[in-house]
């Protein structure tokens, strides 16, 4: 019969076994899921001139998850004479035109457009005064 000294060898090998195992088979676990694509809104989105839009970067992860992201975005406008946008992703109706959104995380970008149109200020006055 295997002494106590023994035995608590033998349980010990055991347990070490089952950790590098567990610490194998769990290999991905251990990773952090990685951004396959950024999906920036909103779509093809139309405002007025002065007007301003949130825009919004959504991540989609290589383990089907997403989340929106707020901060670790990079944003650009393919004409900030039309539609400037800040670091914060308020993109403001500068002039009348179309622009493109880019949001990007490293490597990983995603886009949309803006158009911007002229406030019919002689139509608001008419319907103001009805």
């Amino acid at each position: 019969m295997p002494s106590n000294s023994r035995k608590l060898q033998i349980c010990f090998a055991f347990g070490a076994l089952f950790l590098l195992a567990l610490g194998v088979g769990c290999t991905g676990f251990f990773q952090d899921p990685q951004i396959v694509t950024l999906t920036v809104g909103p779509q093809s989105a139309n405002i007025q001139q002065g007007s301003t839009v949130q825009m919004s970067a959504i991540a989609n992860y290589d383990d089907g998850s997403t989340k929106t992201l707020n901060s670790n975005v990079f944003w650009s406008s393919s004409d900030t004479d039309v539609a400037p946008i800040t670091q914060g992703g308020l993109v403001t109706g500068a002039s009348p035109g179309t622009a493109t959104i880019t949001a990007s995380s490293g490597a990983i970008t995603g886009t949309t457009t803006i158009t911007v149109t002229v406030t019919d200020a002689v139509n608001q006055t008419a319907s103001a005064s009805y």
